[in-house]
């Protein structure tokens, strides 16, 4: 799989954001989800909130699954993912230990992701600084 991640420095970053508009994902209270960053990197998809366990089973290519947390019931599901944000966990936690073996971009700990976040909305999930962005394409 050609998973759309890319690691950019300083000012060739600074260039992309230039090229591309996107605003802070914001709920009734102003919030912007910030997580704590497992894997490093940086990648743009979409959203994909499973339900329930049967709906891993149709996780479109090129998504960023968002979920309270992960089990190991996800493992299989993952050739798909480009990157996970989850609302609970550390960097310990499910989550953070598969993506770091599967080379994933990974936000923990985003508290409020899966009731901010939809199903099919486009992001920016910067597991460098840990910021997840509704991106406006």
């Amino acid at each position: 799989i050609d998973r759309k991640i890319f690691h950019v420095p300083g000012d060739e970053m600074n260039e992309w954001l230039a090229k591309h508009s996107f605003h802070s994902i914001t709920n009734e209270n102003d919030v912007e989800i910030k997580g704590r960053p497992c894997y490093k990197g940086i990648t743009t998809g979409k959203v994909f909130i499973p339900k329930n366990l049967e709906d891993l089973q149709n996780i479109p290519e090129q998504s960023i699954l968002v979920m309270p947390m992960t089990t190991i019931d996800v493992i299989k599901y993952l050739n798909n993912v480009i990157g996970i944000i989850t609302d609970e966990g550390g960097v310990t936690c499910h989550a953070a230990i598969i993506s770091r073996e599967m080379k994933i971009p990974c936000i923990v700990g985003a508290k409020n992701a899966t009731a901010i976040l939809k199903n099919g909305d486009q992001v920016l999930l910067d597991a460098i600084s840990g910021v997840v962005k509704k991106l406006v394409l």
